[in-house]
């Protein structure tokens, strides 16, 4: 079951949450204390939120971590799914009920679209899976 934290749950997840970070960003981001402080901030005032994927009360087999974006352009809300984490293999019926709740907190928040961005080529393969489509590349600089 995927469950979003609440921000006072974050001084017990924190440690997995930061793990996730620095495993994910780990050559990307210069400044990494920045990042790490940004994100924490940014959870405990509810401007991004952690969720588990857990099967029991002991275990974490993964941590999502989304935000909300204002978009003026389409005057809408998107939900941004800003990293996915897996600690294990997920099995299509763990995508499939991590896909309803984040479409259902979606659509609760008013949200109009959802986006994630990834090399991964197994999350790829799942969100084709699951029906995302492709619409863009993206290019970095600096």
């Amino acid at each position: 079951m995927l469950v979003m934290l609440l921000p006072e749950q974050l001084d017990k997840f924190w440690p997995h949450v930061r793990f996730v970070l620095e495993a994910s960003f780990q050559e990307e981001i210069v400044e990494r204390q920045n990042l790490l402080n940004n994100v924490l901030h940014s959870l405990l005032t509810s401007s991004m939120h952690a969720w588990i994927y857990t099967k029991d009360e002991d275990s974490i087999d993964a941590i999502v971590l989304t935000s909300i974006l204002e978009d003026s352009a389409i005057s809408g809300r998107i939900l941004r799914l800003y990293l996915l984490y897996s600690f294990k293999p997920m099995t299509q019926e763990a995508w499939l009920d991590g896909w309803n709740t984040m479409q259902k907190f979606a659509v609760g928040a008013g949200c109009t679209q959802m986006e994630a961005f990834s090399s991964n080529s197994a999350v790829i393969a799942q969100a084709e899976k699951m029906g995302w489509k492709s619409e863009h590349h993206l290019y970095k600089e600096l």
